[in-house]
This record gives C-alpha cells, sequence and structure tokens, in this order.
C-alpha cells in the first residue's frame, strides 16, 4: 500500500504499533526506504474465541486520562503498577485488555519503556523509546488480568497514559417482556432485545408459529 507505518526523518529509534491483517501463510510483508535494523514485537493478535471461552468485544471511550505522573507521583526511573480499572476513568471489572496513547516526556535520553499485564513477568520488548529525549508517543494495547498495568521506565521520565477503550466480553442479551396474542397467528410481530452496557438495541421479530394460550 502506499501509506507509511512509521517515518523516522531524524535517524533515532522509532517505535510504532500497528495492526495488520495476516497475508499468505499468516506472514506480514515489511519495506523499508532506507537501510536499518528492525524489531517487530508481538502483542496479541485476533482469532475467533477458542472453545468454551467468552468472545471479546472492542467498546469505545471518551479519552480519558488514566496517569499523568506530573500531576502525581513525579518523575519515575523503573517499576510503578498503574490501577486502571480503580481510575476516575470508570472502566468495568470484565475489563480484560486496554488501549492507550502512551506518552513519554523524559529529562533526558530515555532507552525505552515497557507496559504489560500487572502480576505477569516484565518481558523482553519495549512500547516505545526516547534515546533523543523529545517527548514520544506510542499506542500500546496492553491485557490486564486484575485492572492493572505495569510499567518500566529505563531512565527518568514523566508518564501519560491515556485510554481510548477496552475489551471485554460481549454483554449478554435480554429480552423485554411483551404481551402476545392467544392462539395462532400469522401476522408480524416485533420484540426488541436489549444488550446489558449500552449497547445498541437489536429486533427480533417472530413472522409466524403458535402461541400457547
Amino acid at each position: 500500500p502506499v501509506v507509511s507505518t512509521l517515518n523516522d526523518p531524524t535517524g533515532t529509534v522509532v517505535a510504532n504499533a500497528a495492526l495488520v491483517p495476516a497475508g499468505s501463510e499468516s506472514k506480514t510483508a515489511v519495506y523499508s526506504t532506507d537501510n536499518t535494523n528492525l524489531l517487530i514485537d508481538v502483542n496479541g493478535y485476533f482469532a475467533p474465541a477458542s472453545s468454551g471461552s467468552s468472545p471479546l468485544s472492542l467498546y469505545t471511550l471518551t479519552p480519558c486520562r488514566v496517569l499523568d505522573t506530573r500531576n502525581g507521583i513525579g518523575l519515575i526511573n523503573g517499576q510503578i503498577t498503574v490501577p486502571v480499572v480503580g481510575s476516575s476513568c470508570g472502566l468495568p471489572n470484565t475489563s480484560q485488555g486496554f488501549v492507550f496513547n502512551a506518552t513519554v516526556v523524559p529529562s533526558g535520553s530515555l532507552g525505552y519503556l515497557t507496559l504489560w499485564p500487572e502480576g505477569e513477568n516484565q518481558p523482553a520488548v519495549s512500547t516505545l523509546n526516547a534515546l533523543d529525549g523529545a517527548i514520544t508517543s506510542n499506542m500500546a494495547i496492553v491485557p490486564t488480568q486484575n485492572g492493572a498495568i505495569d510499567a518500566l521506565a529505563s531512565g527518568s521520565t514523566q508518564l501519560i497514559l491515556d485510554i481510548s477503550s477496552y475489551f471485554a466480553p460481549i454483554a449478554p442479551v435480554g429480552v423485554l417482556t411483551a404481551t402476545m396474542p392467544d392462539g395462532t397467528t400469522s401476522q408480524g410481530y416485533s420484540v426488541q432485545l436489549v444488550a446489558d452496557g449500552g449497547v445498541a438495541p437489536y429486533t427480533w421479530t417472530l413472522t409466524s408459529g403458535s402461541l400457547p394460550p
């Protein structure tokens, strides 16, 4: 495609999140305009739900600031835990993944920032890099097991996390009660279905059938 995934005219180390459909044999094609080393870290994939598990849906939010260390704990250098579900953004306890815009405001050269699920071992990958000490952002999709995530900065930096959506199980659908006539009918009747969690209503129509008295 005649588009770019990231740009690096200054020649510094640059990271960017990319959602890429699987091509033939589940491979991904990569093109670079100039010589470069390339690192690709996989942090998730889309697939049908496995047997016995609940499928997840993406729920969008009005972007909300989960963390801004400039207005709280100040510069970080090392690991911190961020209670996303417990923040003022009102995330539900059913959340199993978050979509962030992660921004660092380094006090100098920052090798890397890494985000991962709280309670798991730190992965040997980076979410973003800011070796030039510039304010740097990147999208990050981070799973969670308990509503929290961990963050580690290899150097001194402020950290800002803005959430725009989250993954959670598809809300169950409840049926509103409706009064139907006795006997057999060939006339159409509509019953409104409303999904919990604010999902738009659906409509199911009984076109014919024998109804008990």
